[in-house]
């Protein structure tokens, strides 16, 4: 579903097609315009007008099921995509990835706590907002400041520092009736990411880890047996590297992208802004 966007992540069809998969397409930019590389890892692409609506989906869905028979996958690169993803699924009878009855704890923060604190790992103590009478009582319970967002949300949109009692009542007031939101006490300390990917064994096939403070991204590549080598220069440092540190200027940005590798691994590289290339340290 919409392999042109993001924009970087037709690499995603280009490996599943070197690994051998079938790789159908179903988007809304003009076929035209696709990126070529996107274009020749697929075997058809179904362009829709909208895909925020579902039935046009289905509809592409079915057709491919018609033509080439029981599809095996239903994958998009966006979160945005996650929920409808998972209902194709379930309309389908497709048993990977999530189906809809499973999708809430991975997207509700409440359920996502609740899975971590199962695990023994600690969290910011929280309230799911109902009335602003339980929402105060928390505060006065807790302390300033607080943390409010989407209880379902993607990154930071519509999240806010509460630092008093003014500004608590002030977001009550404002908030969107028809969205649940959950309210945490404000924790200050250092980002670090880890992502990777595992295989359905729950191994660890590729793994990356992100310093916030340190600005330093490092990125375990596992295999480059589906990847062509374009020349690139930060595409041959990778390549020819099994671990890759970039440290990105003040003005630069980096970013990583994957794709799959057979059935079940993921391969991780780096993209380089040129504004990083010029100062950054490889």
């Amino acid at each position: 579903i919409s392999p042109n966007f993001p924009e970087t992540y037709y690499r995603f069809c280009v490996g599943l097609k070197k690994a051998g998969f079938r790789v159908l397409g179903v988007g809304d930019q003009d076929y035209e315009s696709l990126n070529p590389a996107l274009k020749d890892a697929l075997t058809e692409y179904y362009r829709v007008n909208n895909l925020d609506d579902f039935d046009q989906e289905k509809d592409a869905v079915g057709y491919f099921e018609r033509k080439y028979g029981h599809l095996n996958y239903i994958e998009s690169n966006n979160e945005y995509w996650l929920r409808k993803d998972s209902r194709l699924r379930d309309l389908f009878s497709i048993d990977t990835g999530l189906r809809e009855h499973e999708l809430d704890t991975y997207q509700r923060k409440s359920l996502m706590k609740a899975c971590f604190e199962k695990a023994g790992v600690k969290v910011a103590p929280y309230i799911l907002i109902k009335d602003f009478e339980s929402l105060e009582k928390f505060a006065e319970e807790n302390g300033y400041p607080l943390f409010v967002k989407p209880d379902i949300g993607v990154g930071a949109e519509e999240s806010f520092k509460i630092k008093d009692i003014e500004e608590l009542r002030a977001f009550f007031d404002k908030k969107p009736k028809n969205v649940q939101y959950i309210c945490e006490t404000f924790v200050s300390g250092d980002i670090v990411t880890f992502d990777g990917v595992a295989d359905k064994n729950s191994n660890v096939v590729s793994a990356s880890e992100y310093d916030k403070q340190c600005n330093i991204h490092y990125c375990k590549v596992i295999e480059d047996t589906y990847f062509g080598k374009n020349g690139n220069t930060v595409d041959k440092a990778i390549w020819d590297s099994e671990c890759v540190t970039i440290v990105p200027d003040t003005g630069g940005f980096f970013s990583a992208t994957t794709a799959i590798i057979g059935s079940l691994t993921l391969v991780a590289i780096i993209i380089v802004s040129p504004s990083s290339t010029n100062n950054g340290t490889l």
